[in-house]
């Protein structure tokens, strides 16, 4: 069967990604399909760089669009709402595809008209498996199916899950009946909440092996960056979606705690309006009531979590101190002891140097009573040899 090429519109949105950006756009001009048939949008999230001076200057093709505010999940709306592709590929700036990228994924969505997504073979730079779609964990936590392993493993075309947002193609058809990505997540856990989405309304979600790209991963965000809104957009999820078990799961992994990291306490009271609003804005008003309900009573059990947790910690730390204490004392009592040792040795030392003194002093008077006497006798040869 001879394959159509659909029109397909590629978003990727880049904050300060110039140095990402020239691997990126360069792979997608290598892609195996006819160039007239693709669309490159780059939607500048508020870069500081001079991403969009260096994009026009070595990209004409690409089109850009800059975003007013440093969100993801809202630049690839703006990207969805300016482009004209049946399908819309999501690339992140620090992703390098191969060559057959595209035709692989398109290959597979193009057969059955229910897909909705399709998502790619993640990979490190040094070819391990970074992910082939997402699997549930407890708790509402989402794991990286193949996470490590080798490229030669995960190679069925499956449903799964979810897909991992660095490199997906979706049908515009399907976002039309779903709706575009949820902006209050900002980034992080929105393509789990999208492939959810698809789910709900008997979309499916595709994992394609034989579609390859490579991905750097964090290129463009800390490691502290994203474990925030990880932990952030999990519990917008369940606010979102199962609002009834956000009170039993607000602990989580304890990342928000004094158990996980001091400096993370109470973080997550900065984000409860957040979740607030969405639970507003998704539920009906009585069921936000019992809900937020119950998670102020749970916030209150977390907040005696991490008194207790501070207590212990404060009485280590006293534990540590005495404990410092007495090792200075005990240091203190070996260094006056030193202290003594050198003083005697010193007065030791200036003992044997007067004595060296001295008997430097009787060296020197001996010499000269030995040249005296040295002298005398070379007198008395000399009057013998007069004799």
């Amino acid at each position: 069967m001879k394959m159509k090429f659909p029109l397909v519109s590629i978003v990727i949105a880049s904050h300060n990604g110039r140095d990402l950006l020239k691997n990126c756009l360069n792979s997608i001009q290598l892609v195996q399909y006819p160039k007239q048939k693709l669309e490159i949008i780059v939607v500048d999230n508020c870069s500081q760089d001079d991403s969009v001076a260096y994009i026009k200057h070595n990209y004409p093709r690409v089109k850009i669009i800059k975003n007013d505010v440093n969100n993801y999940c809202r630049a690839n709306n703006l990207g969805i709402k300016k482009s004209k592709g049946t399908y819309v590929a999501f690339l992140n700036n620090d992703t390098k595809v191969d060559k057959s990228w595209l035709v692989e994924l398109l290959r597979v969505i193009e057969g059955d008209r229910r897909i909705g997504a399709a998502g790619s073979k993640l990979l490190y730079p040094d070819g391990r498996i970074q992910n082939a779609g997402h699997y549930e964990l407890p708790n509402f936590y989402w794991g990286e199916r193949g996470a490590h392993q080798k490229k030669r493993f995960y190679n069925k075309t499956q449903e799964v899950f979810s897909l991992c947002g660095a490199a997906v193609l979706y049908r515009r058809r399907c976002f039309e009946e779903v709706g575009l990505f949820d902006e209050d997540f900002v980034m992080y856990n929105e393509d789990v909440d999208m492939c959810f989405r698809i789910s709900q309304k008997k979309w499916k979600v595709i994992f394609v092996p034989r579609s390859i790209v490579y991905h750097k991963f964090h290129g463009s965000g800390s490691h502290e960056l994203s474990r925030y809104y990880i932990e952030r957009n999990r519990l917008l999820f369940i606010a979102k979606h199962f609002p009834e078990k956000l009170s039993m799961s607000l602990l989580g992994n304890k990342y928000f705690t004094a158990e996980h990291d001091i400096k993370q306490t109470g973080m997550i009271y900065s984000f409860l309006g957040d979740i607030a609003l969405k639970l507003i804005t998704q539920h009906s008003l009585p069921d936000v009531r019992v809900v937020f309900n119950d998670v102020i009573k749970e916030l209150r059990r977390i907040s005696n979590l991490d008194n207790d947790t501070l207590v212990k910690k404060i009485s280590s730390i006293h534990g540590e101190l005495e404990l410092l204490t007495v090792q200075i004392s005990q240091h203190k009592d070996v260094l006056e002891q030193k202290e003594r040792q050198v003083r005697d040795n010193n007065l030791q030392l200036q003992a044997l140097a007067q004595q060296l003194t001295t008997r430097q002093q009787e060296l020197t008077t001996a010499a000269g009573q030995l040249t005296q006497k040295d002298q005398d006798i070379s007198s008395l040869q000399a009057q013998l040899q007069a004799l």
